[in-house]
């Protein structure tokens, strides 16, 4: 890791925690600045920053779904999603389909 990366990831943790504080604080920007001996456009520049860090971020994370295999004697493969769906999978089915159900399925969870 760079080392500007890290000063940068400091400097975003330092006032991330500064921000957090003055919201517990129920003091005025200005307020919470004088107390803390803080510079007040400094303050303002970091709580846009992180607010603009924090919309930019994904709303969640992917991840995928609990499932169950199970094979039953027709060779076939049955797919158990969330215990409320099955997906039938036959010996000559089409990967392409199969892949574009599954990110369906991804982005739906």
């Amino acid at each position: 890791m760079a080392l500007s990366q890290t000063v940068t990831e400091r400097k975003t943790q330092l006032w991330s925690s500064r921000i957090r504080s003055w919201q517990q604080s129920g003091l005025s920007q200005r307020a919470y600045c004088e107390q803390q001996q803080l510079v007040l456009g400094t303050f303002v520049y970091w709580r846009t920053r992180l607010k603009k860090l924090e919309a930019d971020a994904p709303a969640h994370k992917p991840s995928f779904l609990p499932i169950t295999i199970r094979q039953q004697g027709d060779a076939s493969l049955i797919l158990l999603i969330n215990g409320r769906h099955h997906l039938e999978i036959k010996p000559d089915f089409d990967p392409g389909f199969l892949t574009r159900v599954i990110q369906v399925v991804q982005e739906v969870a």
